[in-house]
This record gives structure tokens, C-alpha cells and sequence, in this order.
């Protein structure tokens, strides 16, 4: 049985925002650590909208790194994040969503994840071009796996390699990824003040509405000096031929995935389409991110020394925004229950427990609250929750 002590070393699999803020949080606490990444570079894809972690993750991390507030788009002009959301048939604004306070108390931020990831980077060592291709545990430890023929030796593997995650497919004998009937189309678009006018109308951040067969956000992510502003959108859409939809996704170019975007919107108001519109072939994403889902059953994980954690757990529809969320409140509860662990020279096996005791019951629920939210279409539930019934804008 292995037990977790000063010279242990923790290997991470996966370096997207928990993954990183994981390491981060056991660089402070003085545990040792790896982190892995497949990538040498990757698009980072949409913005997220962070409330439910921020107040146990800013305590927890290291002091040399910044708050997310610096990550929000409105963080110079000292506004508070918030987003309309807006009924997808009507067109009438439901209510808004966001920070009541640029204070601790009900705060929330809207951050590229790109932005995430490059503020938990400094001082991880981060290994990145790491493919992971499966892993080999005894009683002492684990070893890590990797395309290239080398391997990394430690004593506990946290896998937050995402919704395919090689390490879950191995850990668990029918992984239980569910291909979702959603498709995704995602763009990046540089708006005048004009045109940016009516989508920050009511809110400082954007829009979100949907219908039972589409969901739509279109979100700021940066202000530039001439007045101007970047956006990033997304729609997802439901399939009625998911194969043959999939198999033209991964062959459209920029201008045809643009193109189904606003075929997909057709119905939403025009300032909306029209900025879509506006979108450069270069900023299409390509190919586009492909939904998927993770529900594990409600029971621990198979004993050993590896865990999961974020989309390898319980990868979600992206429609209460709780996908990353939930995955940095993993990675808290995770390096609490570690540091812990090495301090008091637990097992491997308690503080594996302790944690996916709180871990697998969140993630399924979310991640079930979220694929109810697919299936219809009640504007506000897209909230996850968080709606504030007034369409006023805030300051």
C-alpha cells in the first residue's frame, strides 16, 4: 500500500486550467510534482465564466499569481462582468448574470481560457509534446507512459487529460464517454463600437439565448484603445444525422463552417447574424471542438494510484457554465486532500477516496443538470442558476 510522504512525487496528465492550477496549488503547498501535456501548442477555444471556484481557488494558490479579476475583459475599465441572457424565440431579454461586486462576495469573471493557462504556466516546468499513451502501477508507485518511448515515474498519476482521456480508458474497462448530438461551431471577430453597441446593450460582456435545437453566446474578450473589441461565439447545434454531420465537420473549410453557423442562426436577431458575418475565415476555429460527455457511475473509482479529475471525470455539455467550474473545484479539493496526505503520511488509497467522495457526485450531477439543459429550451436555465431577473444593465 503507498504511502504519501515528503518525497513523493505527483504526476499530472494534461495541462489545461486544472491540470495547471492543480500544480500550481501543490507547488505552494511544497509537494513535487510533473505535469504533462500532449501539445506542444493548441488552440485554447472559448472564454469561461468562473464564480463557484474563485473564492477557494484564490486561497489556495500560490500569492505570486494574479487574481482572475486581471483576466476579465473589463478589469482596466473597472466594470463588473456580466451577460444578458436573452430568450431565443422572443428575443426579449430574460435577465442578467455576473458579478454583483467587484468585491470578494458574488464575484464572477469571464477569462480566455488561453489567458488562464498562460497565468498558471510560470514555474510548473511543464513538459509539454507528452502523449500519454497508458500507464503501469506496482506497490510502489505508478509510471506514466508516453508516445515517445519515455516514461515518468511517481507515486500518484492525477489524469486531467480530458474528455478522451487515455488514462481513463484504461483505468476503467468501459469508459463511459457518450457522444453528445450536438455539434459546435466556434469564431473569433474584431467589432467597432457600432457594431459591438447593440451585443453589449444590456450587459458588459455579451449575449447568451437558445432554442431545444441551438444554443448561441456571443462574449467579449478584449477592449482595444481605438474603441474597438474582440468577441469570441460559439453556437452549438443539435444533429438529426450526427455521422454524416461529423464527417462534414471535419472536412468544412472556415467559410463553410461559417456559413452553417448562420444558417444554423437564421432566426436569431440581425445585429447577431450580422456579426457573425463579419467573421474572418482566419478566425474560424478548425476543426471545430468536438462535444462529448462523461457520466461515471456513482461509486469510487478502482483502487490504486491513479485518479481523475475535470473532463476525464465528468465532461459536459457546455450550457450552465460549469465545465470549468467544476473542474478547478476538483483540482482544490485534489491538492487539499494531497498536501494533507503528505503532511499526515496517509495512503495513497485514503486520499484518493476522500477526494472522489466529493469529486463523483458533483461531476455527475453537473454534468447531468447540463445535458437536461440541452434538451430544452428555457432561456433561463442556460444561467446554471446564477439569472438575476432584471433586464437592466449594469454598470
Amino acid at each position: 500500500m503507498t504511502v504519501l510522504g515528503n518525497g513523493s512525487v505527483i504526476l499530472i496528465a494534461g495541462a489545461g486550467p486544472a491540470g495547471l492550477a492543480l500544480a500550481q496549488m501543490l507547488r505552494k503547498g511544497g509537494v513535487r510534482f510533473e505535469i504533462f501535456e500532449r501539445d506542444e501548442s493548441r488552440p485554447q477555444g472559448w472564454s469561461v465564466g468562473l464564480d463557484k471556484c474563485l473564492d477557494e481557488l484564490e486561497r489556495l494558490l500560490p500569492s505570486d499569481i494574479p487574481g482572475f479579476a486581471t483576466l476579465s475583459p473589463n478589469y482596466a475599465l473597472k466594470k463588473l462582468d456580466a451577460f444578458t441572457v436573452m430568450d431565443g424565440i422572443t428575443h426579449q431579454v430574460v435577465g442578467v448574470t455576473g458579478s454583483k461586486s467587484l468585491e470578494d462576495q458574488g464575484r464572477m469573471f469571464f477569462c480566455p481560457r488561453e489567458k488562464i493557462r498562460n497565468m498558471l504556466m510560470p514555474h510548473t516546468n511543464l513538459q509539454a509534446g507528452k502523449h500519454v499513451t497508458g500507464y503501469r502501477e506496482d506497490a510502489d508507485g505508478v509510471t506514466l507512459l508516453f508516445k515517445d518511448g519515455t516514461s515518468a515515474r511517481g507515486t500518484l498519476l492525477v489524469a486531467a487529460d480530458g474528455a478522451r482521456s487515455p488514462v481513463r480508458r484504461q483505468l476503467l474497462e468501459h469508459s463511459p464517454l457518450i457522444q453528445t448530438n450536438f455539434h459546435m461551431i466556434h469564431g473569433n471577430v474584431r467589432l467597432t463600437r457600432e457594431q459591438w453597441a447593440p451585443i453589449l446593450e444590456h450587459s458588459s460582456c455579451g449575449i447568451l439565448l437558445g432554442t431545444d435545437t441551438c444554443k448561441f453566446y456571443f462574449l467579449l474578450t478584449e477592449h482595444c484603445d481605438n474603441g474597438d473589441a474582440w468577441f469570441n461565439w460559439n453556437t452549438a447545434y443539435r444533429s438529426t444525422d450526427y455521422a454524416a454531420d461529423d464527417a462534414w465537420m471535419s472536412s468544412a473549410t472556415a467559410e463553410q463552417l461559417r456559413d452553417r453557423a448562420l444558417m444554423v442562426i437564421k432566426d436569431l436577431p440581425p445585429f447577431l447574424r450580422d456579426s457573425v458575418r463579419l467573421t474572418p475565415v482566419e478566425g474560424m476555429q478548425r476543426p471545430p471542438v468536438k462535444l462529448a460527455e462523461t457520466i461515471l457511475p456513482n461509486q469510487l473509482l478502482p483502487r490504486g494510484n491513479v485518479t481523475l479529475m475535470g473532463d476525464a471525470a465528468h465532461s459536459m455539455l457546455p450550457f450552465r457554465g460549469m465545465g470549468a467550474n467544476t473542474a478547478l473545484s476538483d483540482a482544490c479539493d485534489l491538492a487539499k486532500a494531497i498536501i494533507d496526505g503528505v503532511r499526515n503520511s496517509s495512503t495513497v488509497d485514503s486520499v484518493l477516496q476522500a477526494y472522489e467522495r466529493i469529486m463523483i457526485p458533483r461531476g455527475r450531477e453537473h454534468a447531468l443538470l447540463s445535458h437536461a439543459v440541452g434538451e430544452g429550451a428555457v432561456a433561463s436555465e442556460l444561467a446554471g442558476g446564477r439569472l438575476e431577473e432584471d433586464g437592466g444593465p449594469r454598470p
